[in-house]
This record gives structure tokens, C-alpha cells and sequence, in this order.
């Protein structure tokens, strides 16, 4: 069972997808369920419970009643009781589906779901995992998450981040187990390299939620910009399933939306899919990050890389698929580009893809875990 702190929703169809592309992944080896809670500001009753099969993954969605109150101790209570009693709801329809328990918990994001794995941990004593992605780990965590993140993951079988740099980032918060790092997946069938349109320039593309803080997408149009000054053969294409308007804004005083800058809202995979296999280099330029998806989307489709040294991102991009710059290097960022422009082209497509589906593709990921849970089941001696 995939427990998940992040998941897609109805208030939020994206939150967490690349959670949903591991459950998709292990699906192929293994009966998969997912559970996932959040609250909702605009429920009227206190829960509402949507479930069915989704891609072959029985998913059980709880919404609860969003809390409201002036006092934050007793909005923390109240909050976790509601919570664990969303998951308790949910968890009875999954075992009403599958006649019984699950046999291994897949916990995705510590906190918050976490507490719900270490009851189960504790009574029926389910054995579970935890693959952790959140970015929280990059900066100093308050007490009231860093204790409870020790906590649960102290109790997993195994951790598994998704970059080398996240293991790192999360030993260096005092997070003590074992750990197997195993990776982000894409959907090759979806990503792939597709033979080069003739264009009359060459499109740069950009997919993110442009969180200023995290993507620093006013640098990278401040260096777009630049760059416009210095020759015309490009253009930039953003996709975002955030806040567009800013990124709009600065475009349009710079005299660049509609000519060098286009920005889209949030498409459906396949539109993101068609638009970077049409494309003919790949740019992110984040503050920090762990394992972007929207990097291994872009190499399956084979397309070269441009991005800031952030989190995992060395572990993704070399000197083989893209180049590198220090986040925030506005200047060197320019540089990386210029020389880009020039030398995509000559970047092997179809190698791009093969190294990429390599290692990210659902069958080398769901096999992984897989492999994982058997493991773990035949050392507790409760083999499927």
C-alpha cells in the first residue's frame, strides 16, 4: 500500500504526480492501493471518501473538513485527530477491497502520513518503507517536524531518497536507518525523442511551478533577456502548473512576451510530453532541488540540459547531456546557454534517451522496489 503525503487531488491535480508514477511503476509487479488524506477548506461535511481504480492502482482519496481555530495547539490536536481518522476510513476501504492487510506499507513524504505508518507499524505491525522527496531536508527543520521526521523514519525498514544528495541532506538532520537511494521515473512511452522540426529558431523550453524561491524564474528571465540582446536564433517556451502571472509580468516589461518569451498553464502530461519532444533544449535554473523529474522527462525525450548545480541535479547532468552552472550564476548561466545554442545539434538524441530510460524508466524503478519488498517480507519472514 502506497501511503502518501503527497498525491494528485481534486484541489491540487498535481501534487505529488511523480508519487503517482512510482505506484504506476511498482504496479507492474506487485497489487498496488494508494492512500492518501488532505484536508479541504470547502468540504461541508466532515469527510467524503472517493475511491476506484485509477491506471490499475485501487486509490482511495479522504478528504476531510479543514481546521479552523485561533489557538494553534488546539488546531495541531484537533487537526491530527481528524487526520487519523481520514486515514483510519480510508485504510477499512482498502482492506475491504483486497479481503485482508496489506503486506508492506510504501510511505511517500514522512510528514505527514508518517504517523499513520507507525500505527500500523505498531498494530496490525506492518512493515513499511519510506521514500522521501520532500526539499524541507535543504534547510535548517524546526523541532516540531525534525523530531517527528527522525522518528518515522527511524522506524522504516529501509529509507529511500531519491538523489544522493537528499541521503546526505537527511543524515546530516540526524535521520539514522539504512538507506537505498532509487530514483524519480518518467513514462517512456511518453518521453521519447522524436526527429527534429524544421524551425526558424530553436526553442528553449522550461517546465516548473516557478516558485521564485525555489526556481528562480526572475533570473532565468533576467538572463533570457541578456541573452536576446546578443542574437535572435531562440526562443523560450515556460509550462507551469503555478502562478504564471509574475513570470508574465517580467516578460512583458521586458519586451519579450509573445516574441522571444511564450508561457503556457499547466498542460496535460501528453501536452508536456509533445512540447519537449518538439523542443531543443531543456533549462532550469532552481535556487534547490532534489531529483526534478522535468530533467529525466527532458533527457528521455533526448534532449540536452542547461541548469543550475542544485541538490541531485549533478547526479542527472554531465558534461555527456548538458552543462552545469552554480545556482544563482546569472552570468555563467548566459555563458552555458550561448554555448548550448551553438552545440545542440550535435548531442546524440537517441543516446540521450538510452542512458536516461536507463535509469529512470517504471521497469528499472519498479523492479528496484520489488526487489526491495520482497527482501524485507522474506527477512520478516512474511514472504508473499
Amino acid at each position: 500500500m502506497f501511503l502518501a503525503s503527497w498525491y494528485p487531488n481534486r484541489l491540487d491535480p498535481f501534487l505529488g504526480n511523480f508519487v503517482q508514477r512510482h505506484a504506476e511503476a511498482v504496479s507492474a509487479f506487485a497489487d498496488v492501493a494508494v492512500l492518501h488524506v488532505c484536508a479541504d477548506p470547502g468540504l461541508q461535511s466532515r469527510f467524503e471518501t472517493e475511491a476506484g481504480k485509477e491506471k490499475n492502482i485501487f486509490t482511495v482519496r479522504v478528504y476531510y473538513k479543514k481546521i479552523d481555530s485561533g489557538i494553534p495547539f488546539i488546531s495541531f490536536i484537533r487537526k491530527y485527530i481528524r487526520n487519523s481518522k481520514a486515514h483510519l476510513q480510508g485504510y477499512e476501504k482498502i482492506r475491504e477491497y483486497f479481503n485482508g492487510d496489506p503486506h508492506i506499507v510504501h510511505l511517500h513524504v514522512a510528514l505527514n502520513a508518517g504517523f499513520f505508518a507507525l500505527r500500523l507499524n505498531k498494530k496490525p505491525g506492518i512493515p513499511f518503507i519510506v521514500t522521501e522527496h520532500s526539499t524541507e531536508y535543504h534547510a535548517k527543520m524546526p523541532a516540531l517536524r525534525l523530531f517527528p521526521a527522525q522518528r518515522i523514519c527511524g522506524m522504516a525498514e529501509l529509507v529511500c531518497p531519491v538523489s544522493d544528495d537528499l541521503r546526505e541532506k537527511m543524515k546530516e538532520r540526524g535521520i539514522a536507518n539504512h538507506f537505498e537511494v532509487v530514483p524519480n521515473v518518467v513514462d517512456t512511452a511518453l518521453f521519447y525523442p522524436e526527429s527534429g522540426q524544421a524551425r526558424s529558431k530553436k526553442r528553449i523550453i522550461h517546465v516548473s511551478t516557478l516558485k521564485e524561491g525555489q526556481k528562480n524564474a526572475s533570473g532565468m528571465l533576467r538572463v533570457i533577456q541578456r541573452l536576446s540582446e546578443r542574437r535572435s536564433d531562440f526562443e523560450l517556451l515556460i509550462v507551469s502548473d503555478g502562478d504564471i502571472a509574475p513570470a508574465q509580468r517580467q516578460a512583458e516589461r521586458a519586451g519579450l512576451l509573445g516574441s522571444v518569451v511564450h508561457i503556457l498553464p499547466a498542460q496535460p502530461i501528453e501536452e508536456v510530453a509533445r512540447l519537449m519532444r518538439g523542443s531543443d533544449i531543456f533549462l532550469l535554473f532552481s535556487n534547490f532541488e532534489n531529483l526534478p523529474c522535468v530533467i529525466a522527462e527532458a533527457l528521455c525525450c533526448g534532449l540536452p540540459v542547461v541548469s543550475s548545480r542544485a541538490g541531485g541535479i549533478a547526479e542527472m547532468v554531465n558534461g555527456r547531456n548538458g552543462l552545469l552552472v552554480e545556482p544563482r550564476d546569472e552570468q555563467g548561466l548566459l555563458e552555458q546557454l550561448t554555448i548550448m545554442l551553438d552545440r545542440c545539434d550535435s548531442y546524440d538524441k537517441a543516446e540521450l534517451h538510452r542512458s536516461a530510460a536507463e535509469k529512470y524508466s517504471y521497469a528499472s524503478a519498479g523492479k528496484k522496489f520489488n526487489d526491495i519488498y520482497s527482501r524485507i517480507l522474506h527477512e520478516k519472514g512474511k514472504d508473499r
